[in-house]
């Protein structure tokens, strides 16, 4: 159906391996070993972000991007957004009144969706004044 609408595009070559529809938890500390498969959990676009600490994401980045943990940083608490009723996990999607500690893109936008920026991180750190327009 892509390549008949639009047979230039480099999105006929795309193929959608998982979608994370609903947010699922983990327990803090280890890996994933859910009801669904791992992938779904940790659900991610492997060339936008290759760094494995996004391949493997769950609860929040730490250290500049480098790592993340599943808990709330006891030592820099003001750093937390309030409320967080998952002391001492650091929940990061909360969907129909429940915390969940996600992973993936689920669990890393919603890192930033807990800090009130809706799930967007051009949102947290600048305003966005119009959609960007890249000339072909």
């Amino acid at each position: 159906a892509i390549r008949q609408a639009s047979p230039a595009s480099p999105f006929s070559h795309y193929r959608l391996v998982s979608v994370q529809w609903v947010p699922l938890d983990k327990k803090p500390g280890v890996h994933y070993d859910g009801p669904e498969d791992p992938g779904i959990y940790y659900a991610a676009n492997v060339i936008i972000e290759a760094p494995p600490a996004n391949q493997r994401f769950s609860g929040q980045l730490s250290h500049a991007a480098s790592k993340m943990t599943d808990f709330i940083y006891p030592d820099t608490a003001y750093l937390n957004p309030r409320p967080q009723p998952g002391f001492p996990v650091f929940q990061n999607v909360f969907y129909k009144g429940r915390g969940y500690l996600a992973g993936g893109c689920m669990g890393c936008h919603g890192y930033r969706q807990a800090y009130g920026t809706d799930f967007s991180f051009l949102l947290d750190r600048q305003r966005v004044r119009e959609p960007e327009f890249l000339p072909q």
